[in-house]
């Protein structure tokens, strides 16, 4: 797969406020192989789909002090999204290649969060720790579909249609722990969530940074 991106950002901080908005957008190619078991023995088929995309996206987030140790910070992220592929023709497996129509999306997500975070000392170390929780709606195209025929039936036969769906409200959980040792020693760990109805994805992951 080749891949083009390009993009910017801009912030703008005043106070215990926050502004910031980023552009990006980029073209891509991928190469497609796959088995295909005809009459006349196996086959290979061929795609090779172009796409490309581009996204905006704008935040604003303030934060609330609570004590020296202690905040609350508020955010609002709203994102624009629009992504193409291209339709193609599979190579190689004769009228048992797959001819796919062209698809296309714009999801337009706002997504609020509250965080909270906070400075503690545990075992002699300098430990920081926020928690996180909000949601994320989707609005637009979350239902997306193309429609895919055999080759050799031709553009207008009988074809199937294939469909991504996408939830259009998840909640958001987030965690994250950095403890700093006198003896340079960082720890750090992050966990998150998004949770739909239909939909859930997790992630974890911890690393350990010594300074030298």
């Amino acid at each position: 797969m080749d891949r083009f991106q390009v993009g910017g950002s801009l912030k703008h901080a005043f106070g215990g406020s926050t502004l910031s908005a980023s552009l990006s957008g980029g073209i891509g190619d991928a190469s497609l192989s796959r088995q295909v078991v005809a009459p006349g023995g196996p086959l290979t088929a061929n795609g090779d789909p172009d796409g490309s995309w581009i996204a905006a996206h704008a935040r604003a987030d303030h934060v609330l002090t609570l004590s020296k140790t202690s905040y609350l910070k508020p955010w609002l992220d709203i994102g624009l999204q629009r992504f193409l592929q291209s339709g193609f023709t599979e190579r190689g497996a004769g009228d048992f290649g797959l001819r796919v129509d062209a698809v296309g999306a714009t999801l337009v997500s706002v997504q609020p969060r509250l965080e909270f975070g906070g400075a503690f000392a545990v075992g002699g170390a300098q430990a920081n720790a926020t928690l996180s929780g909000g949601m994320l709606a989707l609005f637009g195209d979350t239902d997306h579909a193309t429609t895919v025929r055999l080759a050799g039936v031709g553009p207008d036969g009988p074809g199937f249609t294939v469909t991504d769906s996408l939830d259009d409200l998840y909640a958001t959980i987030g965690g994250h722990l950095e403890v700093r040792s006198s003896r340079s020693i960082t720890l750090r760990a992050d966990v998150d969530a998004l949770l739909g109805d239909s939909q859930r994805t997790y992630a974890a992951s911890a690393k350990v940074m010594w300074s030298f």
